[in-house]
């Protein structure tokens, strides 16, 4: 077991099809369904004694710092094209549990509220 996160042998993967419309919520709850799925076979090999599956991908880049994420909320109209805009907006959108993409006027931070709601799973 490795001492940082996302570093460590990866012991299975379940994939799942993304469409052009996800939400972090919607891909949250994807990812949630199938990680039960990955540790209801994982408990097994665990309560049977076995030794844990080994699988042979590898993590393709460094995971994102907290900062980095953060970094990917604040819009900035003069630096930023208006594909990146709404690229930045869509992919920090997380329903109303989390402000995500921002713009800062004198200080003061302005949310875009982009949810239609419940997202599909």
């Amino acid at each position: 077991m490795k001492e940082r996160v996302d570093r460590g042998d990866i012991i299975m993967t379940s994939y799942f099809k993304v469409s052009p419309n996800e939400t972090v919520e919607s891909l949250k709850l994807k990812s949630m369904n199938h990680l039960l799925f990955i540790f209801e076979k994982i408990i097994c090999h665990i309560y049977e004694n076995d030794s844990l599956p080994v699988s042979g991908e590898k993590w393709l880049c460094k995971p994102y710092t907290r900062r980095q994420l953060d970094d990917l909320c604040r819009i900035d109209p003069f630096a930023m094209d208006d594909k990146e805009i709404k690229l930045r907006i869509h992919a920090t959108d997380y329903s109303s549990s989390h402000e995500g993409a921002y713009i800062e006027i004198g200080g003061e931070r302005f949310y875009a509220k982009t949810s239609l709601g419940e997202p599909l799973v």
